[in-house]
């Protein structure tokens, strides 16, 4: 999808509502939390691991349950 738009805003000069930038900001949730600490938007409090093994660790972190946990990217 952001290729697309890639493509068709710099290559054919078709114009588009919607910026590729924001498209890729969107879709990956650690680029999101950068984005949203740097406007000074308060977020829930998060930890990234990349194929975890010790969840109780992750747990302890976010200071108990609940917690969600989610995958980098898509909307799963």
């Amino acid at each position: 999808m952001v290729s697309l738009v890639e493509h068709l805003n710099g290559n054919m000069g078709i114009p588009s509502t919607s910026w590729s930038f924001g498209l890729r900001m969107a879709s990956n949730k650690f680029l999101s939390v950068q984005a949203f600490s740097q406007a000074r938007v308060q977020t829930m409090k998060s930890v990234f691991a990349y194929k975890p093994t010790d969840f109780g660790w992750i747990v302890e972190q976010l200071g108990g349950f609940p917690i969600v946990a989610k995958t980098l990217a898509g909307s799963q």
